[in-house]
């Protein structure tokens, strides 16, 4: 087979590097191409992923219009000259009516139900839409395709990743001191629009209540105020998760962060007024504490720090009750990819 994989986020090299890496083992042939997006294309190049960068993200509705159009375009010129046989990605915004005006099946997988806009133009045009069970918008049954796990579990899954350590050294810590993570987002992606998370004051008064504690770490898409750069995270990104292991607590707007910490067994704190499925369900089986604004967040933190809530043996324990129920998500992929190819 020849599958092209279209990668927007660097989040979307997580899920697919390891089915990108089976099916060259196996004999498939690989396109990919990427997006100019926070570390995306370092990513790419760090695991040593061929691919062809086709735009870098816009900064405004406007410049998004015009970047789809671009993109669209240029995927159009690389699907005539290389006939893929299938079309996979997240989100699905270009390779759906790509792959439905050139006649090339897309398999589009997504966790998001918010992005309404896109979402509704992408159901009438992917021909798979393939989503964690947990997912709540209402799909059309013909194309959707549900799975027991999350995205997360295509490179966090026991099968596919083990902690490395060796990653505290370089933060300047050893196993078993204590240190902080807090994640900013930049708002700057279409479902991000009109939604809020931590505010100033509270991002000041928690790393002001968690400092004498632990190290703290921040990772951001935007820059800091100049009173956190001092904190800002500066190892390579494709560590990232090996940070998330071994810290002791996590604080941040971004989902899918929050979402890789209930997978490594890591207590997570998530201040965004969007409202997912995939949150919602790790929160009611207590791998995550949700927040829709920031009012209450803090006292929160403060009565779980102080009361030892972030035990880690016993988030492992909880982790490791999830994962017993949970697909490995690139078995599922490379099993969906191949379906597609005999029929």
């Amino acid at each position: 087979m020849k599958i092209l994989f279209d990668l927007l986020h660097p989040a979307h090299v997580h899920v697919f590097k390891n089915v990108i890496a089976e099916l060259q083992k196996n004999g498939h042939q690989v396109i990919v191409t990427s997006r100019e997006k926070d570390h995306t294309v370092f990513l790419l190049d760090k695991y040593g992923i061929k691919h062809t960068c086709l735009s870098k993200i816009a900064k405004n509705k406007v410049g998004l219009l015009v970047e789809f159009l671009v993109r669209a375009f240029k995927l159009m010129v690389i699907c005539r000259r290389e006939k893929p046989d299938l079309m996979v990605g997240i989100m699905g915004a270009i390779i759906a009516p790509v792959g439905k005006l050139m006649g090339i099946p897309s398999h589009t997988y997504y966790d998001t139900e918010i992005a309404k806009l896109t979402n509704q133009y992408v159901y009438k045009l992917t021909t798979k839409f393939i989503t964690p069970n947990c997912y709540t918008d209402a799909v059309p049954p013909a194309i959707h395709v549900q799975y027991n796990g999350y995205h997360e579990l295509a490179y966090l899954h026991p099968n596919r990743f083990t902690p490395d350590a060796k990653v505290l050294n370089e933060l300047g810590l050893k196993e078993g001191d204590t240190f902080f993570v807090m994640r900013f987002v930049s708002w700057e992606a279409s479902h991000d629009i009109g939604q809020k998370g931590l505010s100033l004051e509270n991002k000041r008064r928690l790393i002001e209540f968690l400092e004498p504690i632990g190290k703290i770490i921040i990772t951001s898409e935007n820059e800091l105020p100049q009173e956190f750069e001092r904190f800002r995270m500066t190892i390579s990104p494709e560590k990232m998760h090996d940070v998330l292991y071994y810290t002791a607590l996590f604080v941040g707007e971004g989902a899918t962060m929050a979402s890789e910490c209930a997978m490594l067994g890591t207590p997570a704190i998530y201040i965004n007024s969007l409202n997912l499925g995939y949150i919602q369900d790790l929160e009611r089986l207590g791998l995550i504490f949700s927040f829709r604004n920031d009012e209450k967040v803090f006292d929160f933190i403060k009565e779980l720090v102080t009361s030892n809530g972030i035990n880690k043996t016993e988030w492992q324990k909880k982790a490791k009750q999830l994962l017993a129920d949970k697909i490995d998500l690139t078995e599922f992929m490379m099993k969906m990819m191949l379906q597609a190819g005999k029929s």
